[in-house]
Formats: C-alpha cells, sequence, structure tokens
C-alpha cells in the first residue's frame, strides 16, 4: 500500500485546489526509476469528481516513502511542507553530536515541489 496524504490549501494561488502526495516506491517516470512522491492537483478550474490520471509534480526520492505528514498551509515557501522518512536501508543522516542516526526524517518545502 502507498503513503498518501493530502492538504487542501485556500491561500495558495491557485485557490480551491486539493493536494493529494503518494510515496511511490518504484518506478515513477522514465527519468525517475528509484521512487518518488508523486503530488496530484484536484479542482483546478473546475470540480470534478475523476482523479487525475497523471500527477502534476515528481519529487525523486531513493526507494519511496513511509507515511508522508503535511504540514500547515499558507503562500511562503516554507508553508505546506511535507515531512517523511524514505525507505532506503543505506540512508544515514548526521546527528547533533557528530555521529550518524540510521533513520532521518525529511522535509520538502512547498517551493521545492513545485
Amino acid at each position: 500500500m502507498l503513503p498518501v496524504d493530502r492538504i487542501y490549501n485556500p491561500s495558495s494561488a491557485n485557490a480551491n485546489i486539493d493536494w493529494p502526495f503518494a510515496g511511490v516506491p518504484g518506478s515513477c517516470s522514465a527519468s525517475i526509476t528509484t521512487g518518488c512522491i508523486e503530488w496530484f492537483v484536484i479542482g483546478q478550474g473546475t470540480e470534478t469528481s475523476m482523479f487525475p490520471t497523471a500527477s502534476a509534480y515528481i519529487f525523486a526520492e531513493p526507494v519511496g516513502t513511509s507515511g508522508i505528514i503535511v504540514d500547515n498551509v499558507g503562500t511562503l515557501g516554507q508553508d505546506s511542507s511535507l515531512y517523511f522518512t524514505n525507505l532506503t536501508t543505506t540512508h544515514t543522516c548526521g546527528t547533533q553530536g557528530g555521529g550518524n542516526a540510521s533513520a532521518c526524517a525529511l522535509k520538502v518545502a512547498q517551493a521545492r515541489l513545485q
């Protein structure tokens, strides 16, 4: 099962848009074959009951993601950020004390997703 989350951001430049996000563990496109976050746009211009047939944006994330958490809404670059961990077993990140941790929370700001 793919991790999915969504956010409705009435503050965005395109009001009345619902943004679902999905963490995909495999091939996302011809150029991204190792996993990604796909961002869909629903309700752009006219309301529809149909889910889009293609994602509006793709952000590469090796091996896919864990559950996705969306943080607040607004128009600033840090608003509507996504938080998650990736599913790779080889990822390490630095810690405050100088060592490495094997699991890290990652953040992608709205500005990097577009």
